[in-house]
């Protein structure tokens, strides 16, 4: 069940729409800074300002967060170099779904893990979690079931076995198969909280870097 969703009106809010659609009576000069650099990449059309994760870093200051609720998802894709920053939409117990300005480009994660995607041309439908990255608590190896969409519009499913090794608050996920692997790699809190990843979404799109910035 979801337990939480955004207003579309303040989700606009990162892309420069007034804070009156939220509740407040006047326009914010770092909402209305921000509103310059908006991006529709990621799949959901033709890019109007496309930014990189170093520019949207800088924008990102702690002032700008904490208009959005103080939660706000950075996704580059690495083969484009392009970046966007989705807000959280929905939270659905340890899942949250984030989306963009525009609604044409969503990643949902479970633990900072990726498990869906929507709008990138050749999206993630599902994907079963791996496990909590909490220290002390991480198995060497577990299944991890993908869906994706194979060139005749028909759900494939693939079963990876994923080994874990951890140095530190750096993860190494290895999921593999006799004829297709990958490495996601992730930097996480003792408790588990993952603050930047490199996640594999698709063989057509790649990686995507993920990066929490509260």
């Amino acid at each position: 069940m979801i337990i939480y969703t955004m207003n579309r009106a303040c989700l606009g809010l990162f892309f420069g729409l007034t804070l009156s659609a939220c509740g407040t009576q006047e326009k914010s000069p770092l909402a209305l800074m921000t509103s310059q650099y908006a991006s529709r990449v990621l799949g959901g059309g033709a890019p109007q300002d496309e930014m990189t994760m170093e520019q949207l870093r800088a924008i990102l200051t702690p002032e700008v967060v904490d208009q959005f609720g103080g939660s706000v998802l950075l996704v580059e894709t690495v083969d484009k170099g392009t970046a966007a920053g989705f807000l959280p939409v929905a939270v659905n117990g340890s899942a949250i779904t984030w989306m963009t300005q525009d609604g044409q480009a969503s990643v949902s994660t479970q633990n900072g893990a990726l498990i869906a995607t929507r709008g990138f041309g050749f999206d993630l439908l599902s994907a079963e979690a791996p496990p909590a990255f909490k220290h002390g608590d991480m198995p060497s190896s577990q299944t991890r079931q993908f869906q994706h969409l194979d060139g005749e519009n028909q759900v494939v499913t693939t079963r990876y076995t994923c080994d874990y090794s951890r140095g530190g608050s750096s993860i190494q996920e290895h999921c593999h198969t006799v004829e297709h692997d990958f490495i996601n790699t992730y930097k996480a809190t003792k408790t588990g909280k993952v603050l930047h990843s490199r996640q594999w979404i698709s063989p057509q799109i790649g990686y995507v870097v993920l990066e929490a910035v509260n």
